[in-house]
């Protein structure tokens, strides 16, 4: 779409996004649950809701966000394939 190729961009997001309901349609089948890679789920300590964390290596407030330290590994095991 950057290079004003619409519609080939269109192609390309139809695809992915069809890749991605089957990877889900699969999932639900084989009665896998599903959990984000690279966020958890945490609650606000001070009004109490919840919200989408990013993960950190080690699960340390302060450590390194996993999704950072997994592409500069260039290490994708254990990703879907969606894409």
């Amino acid at each position: 779409m950057e290079e004003g190729r619409y519609d080939h961009a269109a192609t390309e997001k139809e695809r992915l996004e069809e890749k991605q309901r089957a990877a889900r349609r699969e999932r639900e089948r084989n009665g896998e649950e599903w959990k984000p890679r690279w966020f958890e789920k945490s609650t606000d300590a001070v009004t109490g809701e919840e919200y989408w964390k990013v993960k950190r290596a080690g699960g340390a407030e302060s450590g390194e966000v996993e999704y950072w330290r997994k592409r500069g590994e260039g290490d994708w095991s254990g990703c879907d394939d969606i894409f």
